[in-house]
Parts: structure tokens; sequence; C-alpha cells
């Protein structure tokens, strides 16, 4: 958890969660001149350690000068194939931790205070194809049942000022050691590697890749913004909008790298497709194109010498 201020305005910025999405929106935070205060590693098992942290981490922060207060959820370890288990206890994380900062700043009415809450489209529409801005969420497993049960929880919440709701296609970014970094980069690491990618799918599986740093900068924007022009509840949906097939994805690594790319289908658990309609990005929305950000991820794997 990281609390971030600016030296030119009176927004605290805390972010919550800074894995694969977090990171590259820290990232963008930072080029926007958000500067770190503070931060610690939550203690996810044990809730009286969890408010304890976040209530000294408030302390610390010079909250006199503040007017606006941002929170972003971007934390979790539950992946698309979560457990029962693990997204409840995931929901209860999520649970304290709005609880806590809605009692802290909303409470007061000293604050505007708004959260930036990182869902899944993925998880929400599983099974469906052209997705719009009016398809209503169908979850078909535990963690799109809970990253639906987070929207709905916090639209729930009265006191909240601003509620920014990001609904995420399958995201990709470059290859690191220790984070996430999705499908097309893992595809891209083993052929590098000589190794063999078993797919939970079928070539036929047709998804939507997105670079996590376009929906970084997006949601960072969101963050950064402090225009009164805007409703109370906004929900985006960050996707490419432009389907592609699994079997496509591997010709393509293959032509751009000139060698093969080895793939093994095993438990088909995983081979709904899930695709969205260019109609329903923002407006303001940009993408980098699959084939360029293939070419890239590729490259820095060549010269970053972990190979």
């Amino acid at each position: 958890m990281i609390a971030l201020s600016h030296p030119h305005n009176k927004k605290l910025i805390i972010l919550v969660g800074r894995g694969f999405v977090g990171s590259a929106i820290l990232k963008e935070l930072k080029s926007l001149k958000y500067v770190r205060l503070f931060e610690f590693d939550p203690d996810w098992f044990n809730k009286e350690v969890l408010i304890f942290q976040t209530e000294n981490l408030l302390l610390r922060c010079n909250l006199a000068s503040v007017e606006n207060v941002a929170i972003i959820w971007s934390a979790g370890k539950a992946g698309f194939n979560a457990s029962n288990d693990e997204v409840i206890n995931e929901f209860d994380n999520f649970r304290v931790i709005v609880d806590l900062f809605t009692q802290q700043f909303a409470d007061t009415r000293n604050y505007s205070l708004e959260y930036h809450l990182i869902s899944s489209g993925g998880g929400l529409f599983e099974g469906i194809r052209n997705i719009t801005s009016k398809t209503i969420p169908r979850p078909l497993r535990p963690y799109g049942h809970m990253k639906y049960k987070q929207e709905q929880y916090l639209t729930s919440k009265d006191d909240i000022t601003f509620i920014y709701i990001y609904r995420t296609s399958t995201l990709y970014g470059f290859i690191e050691k220790g984070q996430r970094y999705g499908l097309i980069s893992v595809l891209i690491s083993n052929l590098i590697n000589h190794n063999t990618t078993p797919i939970f799918g079928s070539y036929s599986t047709m998804r939507d890749y997105l670079w996590v740093n376009d929906a970084a900068r997006f949601i960072a924007n969101k963050v950064a913004s402090n225009s009164i022009y805007r409703e109370r509840v906004e929900t985006f949906f960050l996707a490419a909008g432009q389907p592609i097939t699994i079997f496509e994805i591997q010709k393509l690594i293959e032509k751009i790298s000139n060698k093969r790319c080895f793939i093994s289908f095993t438990e088909k658990v995983n081979e709904q497709h899930i695709t969205f309609s260019s109609k329903c990005l923002p407006n303001d929305f940009k993408v980098h194109s699959l084939r360029f950000m293939i070419k890239r991820i590729y490259k820095a794997a060549l010269n970053s010498g972990t190979f």
C-alpha cells in the first residue's frame, strides 16, 4: 500500500496493491509528478494487523493539507481460476479497506473521497462476444462473482463522492521477474527458453488483449483529474476492441521472432470467448497495436540477458 501526493495540488492518492496492474499505475502516476510519501506491505491474512497498518499510514500523512482523497484498489492474488475460499478472503480484505477509508474520510465531510476499482471484464462477461456498455454481467466462476460483488459493494456506499470502475480485458506486459505478465509474454518467454506453453483453452479461443500500460495510463489520468463535471459513478471498459484467437497469436509471434512457438492444450477450463465491441471504449482511450507490442516485448526480452 502506497501513499502519494503532488507538490501542486491537495490530492492524496492511496494505491492498494502494486502487482502487475498496480505497478503500471504507479509508474504512470510518477510520470504525472506524484511522489511517494509512505509505503508498507499489508498483512492480508490478519485483519487486525491490516487495520493497524492502514491507520498508521494515515497518521503519517499530513491530512490537514488534503482536500481530495483517491483510493485505487488493484490488490489481490486471486486469479481467473481462483477457488471460492481464495475469493472470499480477497473480498473480506477489500471490504475492510473500503470501510476503513470511508469512515476516516467520508464521515468528516472535510474531504472529497473517490474510489478507483480495477475490475475484470473477462471475469464479468466470460463466454460473451462483442460486449458493449449495455451488456449485463454474467460471471461464471468465483473470481467473476467476487469482482462483481466488489463493484456492487462500492456503489452501495452513499458516502463516497465518486466511484470509478474499470472493466479490463486480458492484460499483458513486459516480462519481469516476480510479476504476472499475461499469456502473450509467457508465450514469448517460453519461446526464447525453448519451452512449451500449456494452454487451458483451444486454438479457436478468442480474446481481447490489452497492453497493461495503456490501461494504467488511462486510470492514472482519471485518478489525477480534479474535474467537477463528472457522474458520481462511472464505469469504463478498457479493451483493445480487436478480438484475436490463440492460433493467430501463435503465428504472429512466430512471424516476428522467426522461431517456432510450441503450445500444448491440456484441460479446456478456460476456452470461453470474451471479446469487446470497440463502441464500448472511452472516446479518449488510446491503445498500442498487438503486433507493435509483441515486437517490443520480444526485443526487450532478448536484450535483458535474463535468458
